[in-house]
């Protein structure tokens, strides 16, 4: 079976090389947290977001998606994990530093602290787009935003565990 012709099973799949350190169980724990408390946090806003909407925006589904669209861009393009869309910045965010997997110098060490803030603030910023977004009147998901904003955060604290270790 290749149901997305790239030779896989599943459109992310992921293989690792190395062995995980016992030292790490802390921040796959602080991963969890991260992961529960953005699901309740989009809970609860999304939830004002749709009175809002059924309230003010329900004739006006056009002009909502043309508005989002617009700010999505505006926003977007200034990061570049905002500017690529979110599957192939996953591909790039997924892979290990070893072995063919510095793309986008995300494994460079001069440029660990700048590349951590561009993440933190792709991350705020997905989150704040999925939050208002969710809902619009053009059909999407939540499922693949979500996976990308667990990627931005995730190599954040990858890199970041990766420059408390050296």
């Amino acid at each position: 079976m290749n149901p997305f012709r790239t030779g896989k099973l599943v459109l992310f799949q992921i293989t690792y090389e190395r062995d995980w350190h016992f030292f790490e169980v802390m921040f796959y724990v602080i991963l969890g947290i991260f992961g529960g408390l953005y699901g309740a946090f989009v809970v609860k806003f999304n939830l004002q977001v749709a009175a809002f909407r059924r309230k003010h925006l329900a004739n006006h589904g056009v002009a909502e998606a043309v508005t989002l669209a617009t700010l999505t861009a505006m926003i977007g393009y200034f990061n570049r994990f905002l500017r690529l869309d979110m599957t192939s910045s996953m591909a790039i965010l997924f892979r290990e530093c070893e072995g063919g997997g510095n793309a986008g110098n995300l494994c460079q060490s001069p440029a660990q602290w700048r590349i951590s803030n561009s993440l933190l603030l792709a991350t705020i910023i997905r989150i704040g787009l999925v939050v208002i977004s969710y809902g619009c009147k053009v059909p999407a998901g939540i499922f693949v935003p979500s996976m990308a904003i667990g990627a931005t955060f995730g190599r954040m604290v990858g890199i970041m565990v990766k420059a408390m270790e050296k």
